[in-house]
């Protein structure tokens, strides 16, 4: 987890290890990102789409924009369980999308929109 301090900080880990990166770990084509309304976040297996919509809900957040998720990532999901549709609305920054509460979603399951494209599309 990419933890970016603005000043001098004291930082303690407990069963994991810790690794110094001089300068920022976000990508620059992100920070020239400027979304309003309505992303949708697709890509390729480990691509980095979770970490991407994390870092977008933080920076609307952090302009004081209170921000929703909805994860349809069924087979991987962060927000609520595995073939459920997550939504979850936060206005605080959050580390990670698993610590977020799911407020709404629906039952598809199926770990993969591919095999139940009819109530993957409907909501059901």
């Amino acid at each position: 987890m990419p933890i970016f301090a603005g000043g001098s900080c004291t930082l303690s880990v407990s069963g994991g290890s810790v690794r110094y990166v001089d300068g920022t770990t976000i990508p620059s084509d992100w920070e020239g990102l400027n979304l309003e309304g309505i992303a949708l976040v697709v890509g390729d297996v480990d691509s980095g789409k979770t970490t991407l919509t994390t870092y977008l809900l933080n920076r609307h957040v952090a302009r004081g924009l209170s921000t929703c998720v909805v994860d349809a990532d069924v087979g991987q999901s962060s927000i609520g369980p595995p073939g459920v549709v997550g939504l979850s609305c936060v206005g605080l920054p959050t580390p990670t999308l698993e610590g977020l509460h799911m407020i709404g979603g629906f039952f598809v399951g199926c770990n993969s929109p591919s095999q139940c494209v009819g109530r993957f599309i409907s909501g059901g």
